[in-house]
């Protein structure tokens, strides 16, 4: 019979955390972030326009972030067949070992030939 039924009531000891309730260092973070956030804001863009080169590249990085995906451009035959498919997948690993491609940019065309 398994330790843990549905309608536990933890053998009178408490429950834990109630779901959706932040563990207290993050609460206190947000209270600081609320309290000072705007000054600290302030200060980074300051800092940045003032030539701090690790602030410009923090507000930057947050204004600008990098984008998740990339863009391959990828001369494929069509597609007509299974056949057409492992041909498209041989040329893509061809490209990969002769450094026409990276690993990821490998990795993003044959998720879209599956």
């Amino acid at each position: 019979m398994p330790k843990f039924m549905p309608g536990n009531q933890f053998g009178g000891q408490s429950p834990g955390r109630p779901k959706g309730r932040r563990d207290r260092f993050s609460a206190k973070c947000d209270e600081a972030a609320e309290e000072q956030g705007l000054r600290v804001l302030q200060a980074a863009l300051a800092a940045a326009i003032n030539g701090d080169t690790q602030a410009q590249r923090i507000v930057l990085e947050r204004l600008w972030p990098r984008p998740s995906g990339v863009f391959v451009k990828a001369e494929l035959p069509f597609l007509a067949s299974m056949q057409d498919v492992e041909n498209a997948s041989a040329q893509v690993i061809d490209d990969l070992a002769n450094g026409r491609i990276r690993t990821d940019q490998a990795e993003a065309i044959h998720a879209a030939l599956r």
